[in-house]
């Protein structure tokens, strides 16, 4: 059982990173919004589909913060003729750090989408953003 999930943020510019891939990007206190669709190329039952937004820090004192953005129930399968489309939407907290890629420590803001399938591994979904700051350039 494989299922292929993308997400289409909603008008945003794009950054290309030094590894060139492309990623939204975001200003901090900035509403984040899309479509997040799942596909099969069979049938599969699902419990619950959870979309996640927040950020995630790598190196010393890994920590991360993550809050639902939606919890859908009462979707209880996945076909190939009928794929599932959920709307999503989430603010960037005013206080929340910065994207970040340094040697010692790394912050990734990303949309984490979670598959929970009956009696199956569940699948996970990871769609990274970058954060910037909001720059008042009238000073």
């Amino acid at each position: 059982m494989k299922t292929t999930c993308n997400v289409a943020f909603s008008g945003q510019e794009s950054i290309t990173m030094p590894n060139g891939k492309q990623h939204p990007m975001y200003l901090i206190g900035q509403v984040v919004s899309g479509l997040v669709t799942i596909s099969s190329s069979s049938q599969v039952k699902i419990n619950k589909i959870t979309v996640w937004g927040g950020f995630k820090v790598h190196g010393k004192g890994e920590t991360e913060n993550f809050f639902s953005i939606l919890n859908e129930d009462d979707k209880n399968q996945i076909s190939p003729e009928k794929p599932v489309v959920l709307p999503f939407s989430m603010q960037i907290p005013d206080d929340g750090p910065l994207s970040y890629d340094g040697e010692c420590v790394k912050i990734d803001w990303l949309i984490k989408v979670d598959i929970d399938i009956p009696w199956a591994l569940d699948e996970h979904s990871y769609h990274y953003i970058v954060v910037v700051p909001c720059i008042d350039d009238h000073k």
